[in-house]
């Protein structure tokens, strides 16, 4: 008999902006329970200095990960 492990880790999304020529990123609100929501909210944060926007999954045990990611 074999057993199905199905990894699903508990977290939250965070959407981050990034100005051109800058090297940090700026995190944008709250966190997100979808990283649709939270790209919506990068997107919108956008001012006409920025270049990209990205959405970081971040859980408990885990380092953040990369989603999306958009560029202008």
């Amino acid at each position: 008999m074999s057993h199905v492990h199905i990894h699903a880790p508990a977290g939250y999304y965070l959407g981050q902006t990034r100005r051109v020529g800058a090297q940090r990123w700026t995190t944008i609100g709250k966190q997100s329970r979808t990283a649709k929501a939270a790209m919506v909210k990068a997107v919108k944060a956008m001012k006409p200095n920025d270049k990209r926007a990205r959405v970081l999954f971040c859980a408990d045990w885990y380092d953040p990960l990369i989603v999306m990611e958009l560029s202008r």
